[in-house]
């Protein structure tokens, strides 16, 4: 009768001997070696915060460390699917709110998050005033204004809490408007001449 047994030395990476017997009797050994099983330590999500619009897609890259991991099966889950789904790493915004997207290693169990914006754009695109006219919109926070009158014109630009960022008078028939040191998400340009005044709603998204 053959009997063989199997000694692992180490676990990973591993290296072992195979030593066969006939009746008690040891008639050979096998050595072995292998990379073993290499455990997930930490994963993380790129980006970690995204804004998007409703219906817009965006992926998100899920990065396992070490690199080298056996099993770098990831899963997703949204903890508002009604505001932004996920599958295979793909965001899709459905309507507006803000959810979690949540990546876990079948691994070990560890988990890195995305929080999700997502905003209705109604009415928010290049858009058309009596006073002037804003392109791009939406924009990464770089943005021209064309003014429909010369003169002087005092624009504002305010965030969602009404706080002012910019308020200055511009004379001409255009001028370049640079916000991208704030964060993204919505402000509002307010523009005056005279006894006429326009607001736009600006969508800032990187």
């Amino acid at each position: 009768m053959l009997n063989i047994r199997f000694f692992p030395l180490e676990a990973r990476p591993y290296n072992a001997t195979l030593e066969i017997f006939s009746s008690s009797i040891l008639i050979g050994k096998i050595a072995l070696s292998g990379a073993g099983v290499i455990l997930v330590t930490d994963i993380s999500l790129d980006p970690s915060e995204i804004l998007m619009k409703v219906g817009e897609t965006k992926p998100l890259t899920a990065t396992i460390t070490p690199e080298n991991a056996t099993d770098k099966t990831v899963e997703w889950n949204s903890d508002d699917p009604n505001v932004a789904s996920i599958i295979d790493g793909v965001v899709t915004a459905h309507k507006a709110g803000t959810t979690t997207i949540t990546a876990t290693t079948s691994d070990g169990g560890k988990t890195a998050d995305c929080m999700v914006t997502s905003i209705s754009v109604t009415g928010v695109q290049d858009i058309e005033t009596p006073l002037a006219t804003i392109y791009p919109n939406p924009n990464n926070g770089q943005f021209t204004v064309v003014f429909a009158e010369d003169g002087a014109n005092r624009i504002s630009i305010a965030n969602v809490s009404g706080t002012i960022l910019i308020s200055e008078i511009v004379t001409g028939t255009n001028c370049k408007i640079d916000i991208s040191n704030y964060p993204q998400g919505i402000y509002f340009l307010s523009i005056v001449n005279g006894k006429r005044k326009t607001t736009v709603k600006i969508l800032m998204s990187f």
